[in-house]
């Protein structure tokens, strides 16, 4: 946030404090540059201001600048100020993982990304407008998570191990992947791609619509009201880095994925059925059957990077003797930065590392649990089907027994 002082001794209504974003310039800043370049955040947010603003059915801070260069990837952002300390017209900001997201806030949460997805479902105008559809975006991204999940080590995590150890902190470990992916590792991870691109095909036109793609507590913001406490239109979106045109499924498979796997168990059979009642008061009418597909199969990209992603954070916490006293939702997550525990000194990327860990958690264990609600290994079968694939599930995927027999034989 910056400030500024105009010349002159003539009173301004202009605004005197700004929002201004641009790209990460640090070197240890890097990996996250690395990220946010491979999934064309900074690209996909300046379409947003300079394509979408002026239409939109929902509340967002006014854009006053913005600048993206194709070539260089550099990128800024002078918008207004959301002013979270004011209390009394405006909600506290939440964390996504820090905090506790209320189900009134979700639910208000759905309604808002459902409008906006119904605003531009299937129009051409905007689907053809230079405005990207996900597979287009996240095609980087997908490699670099390839090779996180076959080098980082998903099946080291599906086996709920840490680099080949076993037992070093089971209790957090809270997933549970269906069984029949076990051993199908490697195919997982190169049929993701693939996957994720043919949810946005052609064939998928009628589950179109661009919508914002992270709609999470740490991206909106609520206007207080004294008569309706959780109307939509107190509701506001900001950080568009992730705008695109998407596969509504998948889309939301992804906004659900970071809730706290207890509160998504319970809810989400009420909140899938809140967003398709959003949909048909706003004219669109699709099935939940229909919706479920891309839901499911969108599960397998937040399971490939986060599998993978997992070895390396919870790696780094071993290392320093952290990780094996985690527990799921541990109060170091909520520790204040520079702020000393009883036993570890938690700087900011200390917690960084710590809510990280905390977080891919949760997405890793919901995305099983989705996977096992809704029958992804079933709705894979018939994805590989339809493409000509060979079918990888009638190979007996050999015991840790099994193995132990052979390699007596062998011997």
């Amino acid at each position: 946030v910056i400030e500024v002082e105009y010349d002159g001794e003539t009173k301004t209504k202009l605004p005197s404090r700004f929002f201004v974003k641009f790209n990460l310039q640090k070197l240890s800043q890097f990996p996250m540059r690395l990220l946010m370049e491979t999934s064309e955040c900074c690209k996909c947010e300046a379409l947003f201001f300079s394509h979408i603003q002026d239409k939109l059915p929902i509340r967002t801070p006014d854009c006053y600048f913005v600048d993206y260069n194709d070539f260089t990837g550099e990128f800024v952002l002078l918008s207004e100020v959301i002013n979270f300390a004011d209390n009394d017209r405006i909600r506290p900001l939440k964390h996504r993982i820090r905090d506790n997201i209320s189900y009134e806030e979700q639910c208000l949460l759905i309604r808002g990304g459902a409008l906006l997805n119904s605003k531009f479902w299937g129009n051409d105008n905007v689907i053809n407008d230079g405005l990207p559809r996900f597979h287009q975006t996240h095609k980087r991204m997908w490699k670099l998570a390839q090779l996180l999940a076959r080098w980082g080590g998903l099946e080291e995590t599906m086996n709920k191990r840490l680099k080949g150890k076993v037992g070093v902190n089971d209790a957090f470990m809270t997933w549970e992947v269906p069984k029949e992916l076990l051993g199908l590792e490697k195919v997982l991870i190169r049929d993701m791609p693939l996957i994720m691109a043919s949810l946005c095909d052609e064939s998928n036109n009628d589950m179109m619509a661009y919508g914002h793609n992270d709609v999470v507590a740490d991206n909106i913001y609520i206007m207080s009201s004294q008569e309706n406490e959780f109307a939509l239109e107190s509701l506001g979106f900001f950080d568009w880095q992730q705008a695109c045109v998407n596969n509504v499924g998948q889309e939301w498979a992804w906004n659900f994925h970071f809730l706290e796997p207890c509160f998504l168990t319970q809810h989400e059979n009420e909140f899938i059925e809140i967003l398709l009642d959003e949909y048909s008061k706003n004219g669109i009418s699709i099935s939940r059957e229909r919706f479920l597909h891309g839901y499911v199969l969108g599960t397998v990209q937040m399971f490939v990077w986060g599998g993978g992603g997992l070895q390396l954070l919870l790696s780094d916490l071993y290392r320093r003797g952290i990780f094996q006293k985690l527990a799921p939702n541990d109060p170091l997550c909520k520790q204040n930065k520079n702020t000393t525990n009883t036993d570890i000194d938690i700087d900011s990327t200390l917690l960084e590392k710590i809510v990280g860990a905390e977080m891919t958690r949760r997405t890793f264990t919901n995305c099983c649990k989705i996977m096992q609600r809704h029958d992804f290994v079933r709705k894979w079968k018939q994805w590989r089907q339809e493409m000509n694939l060979p079918d990888v599930f009638t190979t007996t995927v050999p015991t840790a027994g099994n193995a132990s027999s052979k390699n007596k034989k062998n011997k």
